[in-house]
C-alpha cells in the first residue's frame, strides 16, 4: 500500500519511526495510521487487485513437537494456550485513579472439553492479571517483614473494579494431546498486566509518562504525572 501511494518499488521502502518511508528520502513517508486508514477506508488508494483490510498470517512448527508416546505422555510445554487482550481505561490526572471501561479477550485453548469451565477460568485468570496490574503488591520493611500479609493491605480487585469481560473463543486443537486440549488459565493471567499497562501509558502519552512498574496505583500515577509536570 505504501509503495503504491508513494509510487516506488516495495524494496525501496523501510519501516522506521512509525512510518513507511523511501530509503534515503525520509521526508517521503506515510505513517502507519494513515496506511491503516487507507487499507480500510480508502479503496481508491489501494493497489490494483488489493482487497480492503489488513491481515497477516504466520505458522510456527515447534521442533520439539511429537505425538503422544506409547505411555500416553506428551511434552507439557507444547500445550500452552494463546490469547489476545485489549482494554480501554480512563485515568484521572488529578487523583491518579485508573478505571477500566472495557476489556476484551480472544483466546484459544484448543478443544474446549467443558465450555462453561473454560469460560469461568478465562474470566478468573483475566481478573488475576488485572489485579497484578492495578492492585496486588508484596511489600516488606527494612527487616524483611511482609507488610501486606492480609486482605486489609494486600489489595485484590472486586466485582466493582472489573467491567463486564467480553470473551471470544477460538478452537485450534493441539496435535500433540489425545483430545486436542491445551492449557486455559495462562491465556487470561499472563497478558493482563501488559494490556493494562499499555492502555494506561497510552492514556498518559500526552503527559510523556512511561509506566515503570506495577501495580499502577493512584499514588504512582500521581507521582509520575508530577515528575513530568
Amino acid at each position: 500500500i505504501a509503495a503504491h501511494r508513494l509510487e516506488v518499488a516495495p524494496e525501496d521502502l523501510e519501516l522506521a519511526d512509525g512510518a513507511a518511508r523511501v530509503r534515503g528520502v525520509p521526508a517521503r513517508s506515510l505513517g502507519l495510521a494513515e496506511l491503516a486508514r487507507t487499507a480500510y477506508a480508502d479503496v481508491l488508494g489501494l493497489p490494483p487487485g488489493e482487497e480492503p483490510g489488513l491481515e497477516a498470517r504466520h505458522a510456527h512448527s515447534n521442533p520439539l513437537a511429537a505425538p503422544v508416546d506409547a505411555e500416553r505422555r506428551v511434552r507439557s510445554q507444547l500445550v500452552f494456550s494463546n490469547a489476545a487482550h485489549c482494554c480501554l481505561v480512563e485515568v484521572d490526572p488529578g487523583t491518579g485513579g485508573v478505571r477500566l471501561l472495557k476489556y476484551v479477550v480472544v483466546h484459544d485453548c484448543g478443544r474446549e472439553l467443558h465450555p462453561k469451565i473454560v469460560e469461568g477460568m478465562v474470566h478468573g485468570s483475566t481478573v488475576h492479571g488485572i489485579g497484578a496490574a492495578l492492585f496486588e503488591e508484596f511489600r516488606y520493611d527494612a527487616a524483611g517483614q511482609l507488610l501486606t500479609a492480609t486482605f486489609m493491605d494486600y489489595l485484590k480487585p472486586t466485582a466493582a473494579d472489573i467491567p463486564a469481560l467480553e470473551v471470544d473463543h477460538l478452537e485450534h486443537p493441539s496435535p500433540v494431546t489425545p483430545l486436542g486440549a491445551k492449557g486455559v488459565g495462562e491465556g487470561g493471567a499472563i497478558p493482563g498486566p501488559a494490556c493494562v499497562a499499555n492502555a494506561v501509558e497510552d492514556a498518559l502519552a500526552p503527559h510523556g509518562v512511561v509506566i515503570r512498574g506495577l501495580p499502577i496505583t493512584p499514588e504512582r500515577v500521581w507521582r509520575w504525572l508530577r515528575e513530568r509536570a
